[in-house]
């Protein structure tokens, strides 16, 4: 046997420890799931080698379906760190990805082919390869993908603004030279007696963990349950491929090249089985980890996913005071909300599960000590801390009497870049138990995302208000403006209007006092200053009619809109009004509004595009209106326009 076989058993374990050392520091959510196929790659390559190494007399036939397998494995941990370094860098996956994963394939036709590697065969402990031509394709790309790791790694290390961000980017290009090396060693030569791909990979595990640790690199809670998922899912998936491939390679007498296409078939089947299968792994190793918190945890994560489609300050914070308490069984729940003028937390909303229900007077000063507790420590505050927490000895009597009374068992703060928005306090459990640290992480970390979720809600809330704001003040002015329009009407009518009828009739009566056998030529001066003074009239009322359209007050929109059209008829341009759907009445605003505008259209049509018709079409469908005019006048260039118009 080999000794140093019992490396990549070693590296194994050692991966477990450091996801338990590494499990409670944050970060993002791809950069999580980057590492853990990374890992899961590692895991899977150690898993792999270790057959390989030992020098077993059975294990020997199977020599070069494991070093097939292998150069598979040592391909994915190459493509699944690169995938890491891009989401530290907080770059998207990019080309570099789908490239890694053609490789990936071709490389794995290349071995069901028998290419790469042409044969493998064990000898005294020691591991031989023949990997052919293909040695050159993947030391090219193994060469690619580290130098794009380090480019990017590099590139990250030069727009660092702090020493820890600069340090957390030299620990990952150690840890990258340290595992590029030993996985070029192992591409380029045999593995022989010395793992070094294990012990590149641990060396690395060791080196961001180590990152991790010190300086918050990322968050990997969740990397050991998805690990031993994945692991478990691809354990099963390999071991199912290679036993069927083993039968249909035997019973059916196929030749290596002949097997290609049912392989290939049954990959696909691998490749579809797999989603439902690792729904279903993850679920029972989160039941296995979780226990007896599973549901309710199950239950406070979809109520997380759920928080942020959710419409509504105050529908928001119902439902999450209801499914806090529903899930963590507390006999009642609130959510304590500011109020600015009393400088104190108020109760909003309350949920109550034991029939004692009542209303909840459950006041904390926002001066209390407990508030500058949580907002300093981001922590729960529990009742037991009322005897022993420092902070709590500087509570008014009141305060501490009303903690007391009501049984207040935790009070969770709900933070919003650094300021204290809200809080949520819980009774004592239903059953008379105590709220374990499980419970009170999981209440944290679902307040952590609620106060996110109402932030987005009260800025939604805010944008609302502001736009109504906005469409009110829009309709005082509108009717402001048609207040002027109608006091201007209004003063044109008693003043000018009959300024201009009074004229004309003092020019009736001039005409009649001239003689018949004086000059006609003062006559007909006369008829034309009294033609003038009438087609200014019938101009001044038309004027007047659009200041103060009398029919869009009694009869509707369409009606008035008709006599607009109609009004175009005396300057020779035949118009016609269509209406679709049921005429509804709007709104003031929307009415006077829609008017103004068709009334613009029409004035275009009149002054500018020496037309002879004119088509405008009213479509009343539902709550909707949709307005169309059209002509058959000279038109202009729109590319031109909005050429001029951008200048």
């Amino acid at each position: 046997m080999n000794p140093y076989a019992l490396i990549p058993l070693l590296s194994i374990v050692v991966y477990a420890v450091l996801i338990f050392l590494t499990m409670n520091h944050a970060g993002s959510r791809k950069e999580r799931r980057a590492f853990t196929l990374y890992l899961t790659a590692a895991g899977i390559y150690s898993a792999i080698s270790l057959p390989l190494l030992l020098d077993y007399s059975f294990l020997k036939p199977y020599t070069l379906i494991g070093s097939r397998v292998l150069i598979l494995s040592i391909i994915w941990e190459v493509v699944t760190y690169y995938y890491f370094v891009r989401m530290f860098v907080q770059k998207p996956a990019g080309l570099g990805i789908h490239i890694g994963n053609g490789f990936f394939l071709l490389i794995a036709v290349l071995a069901a082919m028998g290419l790469v590697p042409r044969d493998a065969y064990s000898e005294g402990g020691k591991l031989y390869l023949d990997h052919g031509p293909g040695v050159y394709l993947m030391a090219a790309f193994t060469v690619g993908m580290v130098s794009a790791s380090f480019y990017f790694l590099v590139q990250h290390l030069k727009q660092a603004s702090s020493s820890v961000a600069r340090t957390r980017i030299t620990y990952l290009l150690i840890g990258l030279t340290v595992v590029s090396i030993a996985t070029t060693v192992n591409v380029i030569g045999d593995i022989g007696k010395y793992p070094t791909g294990n012990l590149g990979n641990l060396a690395n595990a060791l080196i961001i963990s180590y990152a991790i640790l010190k300086y918050r690199l990322l968050d990997i809670r969740v990397v050991l349950r998805r690990g031993i998922a994945y692991s478990t899912i691809s354990i099963v998936l390999t071991a199912t491929y290679l036993m069927a491939l083993y039968f249909i390679y035997s019973l059916s007498q196929l030749t290596l090249q002949t097997s290609i296409v049912p392989a290939a078939i049954l990959a696909l089947i691998m490749a579809l089985v797999f989603i439902p299968l690792r729904n279903f792994t993850q679920d029972r190793v989160d039941r296995i980890f979780y226990r007896h918190t599973y549901a309710y945890r199950a239950t406070l994560l979809d109520f997380s996913r759920r928080a942020a489609s959710i419409i509504g300050l105050d529908k928001l914070s119902r439902e999450m005071v209801h499914v806090i308490t529903t899930a963590l069984q507390a006999r009642w729940g609130a959510l304590l909300v500011p109020d600015t003028v009393a400088s104190e937390f108020r109760v909003e909303d309350v949920e109550w599960l034991s029939e004692d229900e009542k209303p909840l007077n459950l006041t904390i000063r926002q001066d209390s000590p407990l508030v500058s507790y949580m907002i300093k420590e981001e922590k729960l505050f529990r009742r037991e801390m009322l005897d022993v927490l420092p902070q709590a000895k500087g509570l008014w009597e009141s305060e501490y009497e009303e903690l007391r009374t009501l049984e207040v068992s935790l009070l969770c703060p709900v933070l919003t870049r650094g300021q204290l928005t809200s809080i949520i306090a819980l009774g004592p459990k239903k059953n008379g138990g105590e709220y374990n640290d499980e419970e009170a992480e999981l209440l944290l970390a679902m307040a952590s995302g609620a106060a996110v979720a109402m932030e987005n809600s009260r800025t939604l809330e805010s944008l609302r208000r502001r736009e109504e704001a906005n469409e009110r003040l829009l309709s005082r002015v509108v009717s402001a403006q048609e207040e002027e329009r109608q006091r201007v009407a209004a003063d044109l009518h008693d003043s000018v209007a009959q300024w201009l009828i009074r004229a004309s009739y003092q020019a009736q009566i001039a005409s009649a006092m001239i003689p018949e056998n004086q000059s006609n030529g003062v006559r007909k001066e006369i008829g034309d200053i009294e033609s003038t003074i009438d087609a200014s009239v019938k101009e001044l009322r038309r004027v007047l009619a659009g200041l103060r359209p009398p029919a869009l007050e009694e009869l509707g929109l369409p009606h008035a809109l008709e006599k607009e059209v109609d009004g175009l008829k005396a300057e020779g341009i035949a118009g016609t009004l269509e209406v679709i759907g049921d005429p509804v009445r709007l709104s003031p605003p929307v009415e006077i509004a829609t008017y103004r505008l068709v009334q613009e259209a029409l004035n275009n049509v009149r002054r500018h595009s020496k037309a002879t018709s004119v088509r405008v079409q009213l479509n009343f469908n539902g709550e909707q209106l949709i307005i169309r005019v059209s002509d058959n006048g000279v038109g202009f260039d729109v590319a031109r326009s909005l050429s001029g118009a951008g200048s």
